[in-house]
């Protein structure tokens, strides 16, 4: 078999690439929590310091979905990365289905945040620039996600065959 059709599964390095990411993910995704918190108390509390006041711009259901959001995302990241031995690639796909799952996270993640900061939902576009750039990286997202799952499904085929 040519080197270049030879199917191999993700390398070490990939995969704690892609874990490494999904921390990081988890991370925002708790500070989103944090901040949905103070949300919904009006204040941040520091136990054993005096709680402070602090207002939060946006709603309730923006910053849930800013914490649950990127913890969603990464729990997929690194449920795939978890089952990436089982899938087989040619050349440059493992490369690409990395690619477009770190697409589909960031792009995700930043999305709730920023649509949580201006006040909007980023479902379509329009609405301002804070909507259109939370649409914009929402869409994004979907298409890495549809790219990763094709690749995925490649890849298990391969494996299968």
């Amino acid at each position: 078999m040519k080197a270049d059709l030879a199917c191999t599964p993700l390398d070490e390095h990939q995969r704690r690439r892609l874990v490494a990411h999904a921390l990081a993910a988890i991370f925002a995704g708790l500070a989103g929590g944090a901040v949905y918190t103070v949300l919904l108390s009006g204040r941040l509390e520091l136990w054993p310091l005096p709680p402070l006041r602090w207002t939060v711009a946006g709603d309730a259901g923006a910053w849930s979905r800013t914490h649950t959001g990127p913890l969603l995302n990464a729990l997929l990241v690194l449920a795939l990365a978890g089952v990436s031995p089982l899938l087989h690639w040619r050349r440059g796909e493992a490369r690409a289905f990395c690619l477009a799952l770190l697409v589909t996270l960031w792009g995700n993640t930043c999305g709730y945040f920023v649509a949580a900061v201006s006040g909007s939902r980023g479902l379509s576009a329009g609405q301002g620039p804070g909507n259109h750039l939370a649409y914009l990286l929402f869409l994004i997202a979907a298409l890495g996600v549809l790219a990763a799952l094709a690749l995925a499904a490649l890849g298990l085929r391969r494996r299968a065959a």
